[in-house]
């Protein structure tokens, strides 16, 4: 969102906003009276413009619950606004909240306050615009980062070219981003170069006495290291008495010939992947055999007999039934046309017959069925048996297969077994020529002893190696160390003095902007003893401390504080005056002045002045 550099109220509506129950609407000038007396409503008018815009009161904060109107007993407030822009185009700022939840609207589409305070500025800055007494009432100190986050910058090189000569060599390929750091820097090595200029005070009377210390103590190291040399020359001499050295060492290199050749030819593990294949195929085939199912040869020919069986049964149950139910006019089923009263016994007599046959061929095909039955009873019998004993035959291939892998697995068992054996004797012999060549005929003691002296002596000749160079070392120059160390504290102190120039130049360019007639601001003390810079927050109108300033002070002292901040950020926005009558003649400031009187006994009341006044404008 665009920033909005101008700005003026045209007209408010307030609803169930603090005092006011009812809709309310009032409309404005360039300069609009505002009076009424206590309770009236004259500060609603400054609340509900600051909420509109910002979300918060006049005076800041967020305790928005006060807006609501009590009598109402509703938590739902809501304020809109029309404004005028630069350009003369009219906007209309609305918002309204409901119990907790807040909603902004401009010109009819929402907008989050995010976007309200990029067109119109953060709370701080906003009520430091409209409100003359919130800068130094409410931000106080921290008003100090709104003021110079909108100072103009001054550059560096604008600084440089107003120090004096000494102060720009001194600065000369020296790069800061603050003076203040760069101070705080420059003072720490300052106290390192000191420190380091009163360690090289001493370090001179330490000289003689360390090298006077250093020489008696390598004659010491050389007696101690001469009496060490005997006892290993007789330890030594004992160790060698009756040991033939070179058939020992033939022997070891033998033994290490051969111990070297084993462990080229060591016996490779037991695998036993080949039979784990074996293994899986033989499974497969059982796993096969087990899955094999018996196909009939005879279940076609039972189901057909099975079939013509069902047949003749339903034919003879028909025609049993229909012989029990002999009369004359039914339908026989064989000629298929009623039976008359004279063939009832002719037809009775076929019936029967026909009885007769139909159980003859039922019984044939009966006979038929059990033979086939009988044959895939048989059918099946032989495929069982051929099946398990193709199972019991894959069984024993698996069985067979593990003790074949038992055997195999024993047999490289024993190779590595003996292998190792024959590992572990060539290296105790070894040891063995090891402990003869290196101990000979000393004990252990002696040979504890004897290895103790020569680190002994190994260590004291290195203590005495050190502590001759240290000797034989030329003495530090330390006139010359100190010379260069003042050459570096001179050149630190007069970076120093040159960085607390470059302060003063361009706090004093900095700060040109933040003057007035009557408004004096201190953003920074000097410290006396270093000349540093340290934040600092005064604030003095016509020289006298705003704590000791009275009413109508304050809100001139404001006034000419928000003519500053307009100038500062480029925004000018609608000034409310509230408590003006404790002032007698108020500056006219720049844009849009709303002016708010206490009048006693009196209803609030809004009055347009558009006409021109002859009043002085602010700072």
């Amino acid at each position: 969102m665009d920033k909005v550099a101008y700005f003026k109220i045209t007209r408010l509506k307030i609803s169930r906003f603090k005092s006011h129950v009812e809709e309310t609407e009032y409309h404005f000038g360039d300069l609009t009276m505002i009076s009424g007396g206590n309770h009236t409503g004259k500060t609603t008018i400054a609340d509900a413009i600051a909420w509109v815009m910002i979300g918060q009161g006049f005076f800041g904060g967020h305790l928005l619950d006060r807006f609501y109107n009590d009598k109402e007993r509703k938590k739902r407030v809501a304020v809109e606004l029309e404004y005028v822009d630069a350009s003369g185009i009219r906007h209309v700022l609305s918002r309204q909240r409901i119990n907790d939840k807040v909603d902004a609207a401009l010109d009819g589409s929402a907008i989050r306050q995010k976007d309200l305070n990029a067109m119109f500025g953060d709370a701080d800055e906003f009520l430091s615009l409209v409100n003359p007494l919130y800068f130094v009432e409410i931000l106080a100190e921290k008003g100090r980062g709104l003021l110079e986050r909108n100072l103009p910058p001054v550059s560096q090189e604008e600084v440089l070219q107003r120090l004096n000569g000494g102060s720009q060599k001194a600065l000369e390929g020296y790069s800061f981003l603050s003076p203040e750091t760069a101070l705080s820097n420059l003072r720490a090595e300052q106290r390192e170069i000191a420190d380091a200029m009163l360690a090289l005070d001493g370090q001179s009377d330490l000289l003689a006495q360390q090298n006077q210390e250093c020489q008696d103590r390598i004659q010491a190291l050389q007696m101690e290291i001469k009496a060490l040399s005997e006892q290993i020359a007789g330890l030594e001499a004992k160790q060698k008495t009756g040991i033939d050295e070179g058939a020992l060492r033939l022997e070891l290199a033998s033994l290490t010939m051969r111990y070297d050749e084993m462990l080229n030819e060591k016996p490779l593990a037991f695998d036993p992947a080949a039979y784990r294949i074996r293994e899986m195929e033989l499974r497969t085939r059982l796993s096969e055999a087990e899955r094999r199912t018996f196909e009939s040869k005879f279940a076609q020919e039972i189901a057909v007999q099975e079939k013509a069986l069902a047949s003749m049964r339903s034919r003879y149950h028909q025609m049993a039934v229909f012989l029990t139910a002999l009369k004359p006019g039914i339908i026989c089923p064989q000629c298929r046309r009623p039976v008359k009263e004279d063939e009832i016994l002719d037809c009775e007599v076929g019936l029967k017959s026909a009885l007769a046959e139909c159980k003859e061929q039922g019984g044939g095909i009966k006979l038929k069925q059990q033979e086939l039955l009988a044959l895939e009873t048989q059918s099946r019998r032989t495929f069982e048996d051929w099946k398990n004993s193709d199972m019991a035959e894959i069984q024993k291939e698996v069985e067979q297969l593990y003790r074949e892998e038992e055997k195999a697995a024993q047999k490289v068992a024993q190779e590595q077994a003996d292998y190792t054996a024959e590992l572990e004797k060539i290296s105790s012999r070894r040891q063995t020529i090891d402990v003869l060549l290196s101990c000979g005929n000393l004990t252990s003691a002696e040979e504890e002893r004897l290895s103790e002296l020569r680190k002994e002596v190994t260590a004291k000749a290195a203590v005495q190696e050190q502590l001759s160079q240290e000797s034989n070392t030329p003495n530090q120059n330390v006139a010359s160390q100190r010379d260069i160390l003042q050459s570096q504290l001179n050149d630190v102190n007069a970076r120093i003095s040159a960085v607390v120039d470059y302060a003063s130049v361009r706090n004093g360019l900095l700060f040109k902007a933040l003057h007035t007639p009557n408004v004096e601001f201190q953003l920074y003390d000097v410290v006396k003893k270093t000349g540093e810079l340290v934040p600092a927050w005064k604030f003095r109108y016509r020289g006298t401390s705003y704590q000791c300033l009275s009413r109508s002070e304050k809100i001139l002292a404001g006034l000419e504080v928000v003519e500053l901040l307009k100038r500062l950020t480029g925004r000018c926005y609608p000034v409310f005056i509230d408590d003006s009558e404790s002032v007698d003649h108020i500056p006219r400031p720049s844009g849009q002045a709303l002016i708010s009187k206490k009048v006693a006994d009196q209803p609030l009341k809004v009055q347009v002045k558009n006409t021109p006044m002859n009043l002085p404008k602010a700072g």
